[in-house]
């Protein structure tokens, strides 16, 4: 039939062109087969008797940190890690009894760390037995590598932290990623995985994506076993099989802070709880930062175990920042703003003179002084050098509302937080009745208004913001936006990133007000009758400044003047000093905060001293010599504020 022909006809030509393709497919494979076997066959057959071709991340160095003069304050330094590779319906128990045996580190403390870390991380990740292993006790591993199934010496970067526990806070710690970093927290490259480093605290995790280095990509081969093998014959077998990229380091931070003024806070604060902050009242750069107690930042990077420990059974919170992250009654300290407040609004007359008795009535309650037999005669400067309280309940008594102060307050930054940009920020608090019939549904007296004048009652504050105020006093009215990092730079000198001053706001100060109060600061420290004459009076820079010392608990009248020392630690007042220099024109502020240590100025005044006087020894080519000024004597009165 005709059709019929048509279609063999067809299907012979669809024949032809299948029968092609197959011979062409099969001419195709025994090519590429006789590549492999004949061409390359030894090279192939080396391979897979060795069985393995490892791919291993290279980790990419965070960025250094460096003070505001180029000195390294944290680095990167090569360790070695003993890892773990978690295997299904495996026990880890046997090897990590002979990891024991090797290492002779004890087998609870070898377990706990496994654990912890298993609960950290996803399942069968990769667990880091040891962290910063010694390099006899890694070759030991290695001898007995065969019997340790799963366990390999990996080189890692370790985080050093050079000042130790000295600005701990300020650089924080990092650590490795945990199961809720894990694919949830994004960089350029990609999604965190489990074995990525991440900042956990301070400017390391503010600046986790700034400073973080990029990885690099090296292979190696190994037997069954996971041993290496050595250079020659890891050289036949990857030929141009692998290329490898090179890690780079991250951009390094230059920071405003003075390592040599942070030794000097760290010194002379000593074994106080407390924190340091010194600023640049100019621009708002900290020189200085230092929170105690305080932690090894190193260990912790290393997740060492006796440091979180030791960390965590402190009641006094080693990590947190008191710096910045708590707020408490600023005390007399802050008297300043309240003359500053009166004076501005016309209630305060600098020469008055106020008879200070040691008590203050305000109908049927007696506010006492910091003197038991009071002051005397005193007028604004007077008050302010010998810290009298009852000129300034005088004075707080006029004011038509305590909005007066806390209003005029809040330009200097008091009640908001300082925006540092580091985590959990305090804001203070400036009180008002408006705030206390919101937030404890009560209305206000006016002998808190009495209260706040003199830096008590609700009023609370930072470390830092304190010294923001002081900073905005003693320039002239302008609060500068705090900063820590002056600029970051890549490896190849480029800037990327550069901060400078930022003006946040502008109080308008009468000059004559300023003049009258400085002078009484000035008077405090340089006065015979000052409260911080005989322990922060300097022979080598005029020094101006104010103590504080903040009451924690109520006393009796009887009680209220009896030695501070005497009472338990939690009722003990808090001592405060701000100081700033040089006097005519100030170019550094410095708080000290001691915690339940009783006297501003016998506590805290001599940590400001030291600082200032370390801030003027590297400066001093700039200044004339003090005259008339001789060295301070110790201090013999406890009693002032």
């Amino acid at each position: 039939m005709i059709g019929q022909r048509d279609s063999l006809r067809y299907l012979q030509e669809k024949f032809y062109w299948l029968f092609t393709f197959f011979v062409f497919a099969i001419l195709v494979l025994i090519l590429r087969i006789s590549y492999l076997q004949i061409l390359n066959g030894q090279k192939y057959r080396f391979i897979s008797d060795k069985n393995s071709l490892k791919e291993e991340i290279t980790p990419g160095p965070r960025g250094q940190f460096l003070d505001r003069e180029g000195k390294l304050l944290v680095d990167n330094r090569l360790e070695l890690d003993l890892i773990y590779k978690r295997q299904r319906n495996v026990d880890p128990l046997p090897v990590l009894e002979k990891v024991s045996q090797l290492t002779g580190i004890k087998l609870a403390e070898l377990k706990k760390d496994f654990d912890k870390e298993v609960r950290q991380k996803e399942t069968f990740a990769t667990v880091t037995l040891i962290r910063d292993l010694p390099r006899d006790i890694a070759a030991k591993v290695e001898a007995y590598k065969n019997d340790l199934e799963g366990v390999s010496v990996q080189t890692n970067i370790k985080r050093v932290y050079l000042l130790k526990e000295n600005a701990a806070h300020v650089f924080g710690y990092t650590g490795l990623a945990t199961k809720k970093d894990v694919g949830k927290i994004k960089y350029p490259g990609g999604l965190v995985n489990q074995n990525d480093v991440l900042g956990k605290y301070g400017i390391e995790r503010s600046l986790d994506l700034s400073i973080r280095g990029r990885e690099g990509t090296r292979y190696a081969v190994v037997d069954v076993h996971g041993r290496r093998l050595k250079k020659e014959e890891e050289g036949k077998i990857l030929g141009d099989l692998a290329r490898e990229v090179d890690a780079k380091v991250g951009p390094d931070v230059t920071l405003t802070i003075d390592a040599d003024l942070q030794e000097a806070a760290q010194l002379t604060l000593k074994d106080f709880i407390g924190a340091v902050v010194a600023l640049n009242p100019n621009t708002g750069e900290i020189l200085a930062m230092h929170s105690q107690p305080g932690f090894d930042p190193t260990s912790l990077s290393l997740n060492k175990s006796e440091e979180w420990e030791r960390v965590m059974k402190n009641e006094f919170g080693p990590l947190r920042n008191k710096v910045i992250q708590d707020h408490f009654s600023p005390g007399s300290t802050f008297k300043i703003f309240t003359a500053l407040a009166g004076l501005q609004a016309g209630i305060i007359n600098p020469n008055e003179n106020v008879y200070c008795s040691g008590k203050y009535r305000l109908g049927n309650k007696i506010f006492h002084c910091d003197l038991k037999n009071g002051h005397g005669n005193v007028n604004l400067r007077q008050a302010i050098q010998k810290s009298c309280n009852v000129y300034f309940y005088t004075m707080a008594s006029r004011m038509p509302s305590v909005n007066t102060l806390t209003d005029f307050a809040k330009h200097f930054g008091f009640g908001r937080a300082p925006g540092l940009g580091m985590e959990n920020e305090a804001l203070g608090l400036m009180p008002s009745p408006e705030w206390k019939k919101k937030a404890l549904k009560q209305g206000w007296s006016q002998g808190e208004t009495l209260l706040v004048s003199i830096g008590q009652s609700y009023t609370l504050t930072s470390p830092l913001q304190l010294g923001l105020a002081y900073s905005a006093l003693v320039n002239g009215g302008k609060l500068f936006k705090p900063y820590l990092v002056s600029k970051i730079q890549n490896y190849d000198g480029k800037i990327i990133e550069q901060n400078s001053p930022k003006l946040i706001d502008h109080v308008e100060i009468n000059p004559d007000h300023l003049r009258r109060v400085k002078e009484g600061l000035y008077d405090v420290v340089n006065e015979p009758t000052g409260t911080g004459y005989h322990t922060v009076r300097s022979s080598l820079v005029k020094i101006g400044g104010k103590s504080g010392t903040a009451t924690v608990a109520s006393f009796s009248e009887d009680a209220l003047f009896k030695s501070c020392e005497a009472r338990p630690l939690n009722r003990r007042s808090h001592a405060w000093f701000v100081g700033y220099a040089p006097e005519e024109k100030p170019e550094i502020v410095v708080v000290a905060f001691a915690m339940h240590a009783c006297w501003g100025a016998v506590a805290a005044g001599p940590v400001v001293k030291a600082v200032i006087e370390k801030w003027y020894e590297k400066n001093k080519s700039r200044f004339l010599p003090v005259t008339k000024n001789p060295q301070a004597k110790p201090d013999l009165d406890f009693s002032t504020r």
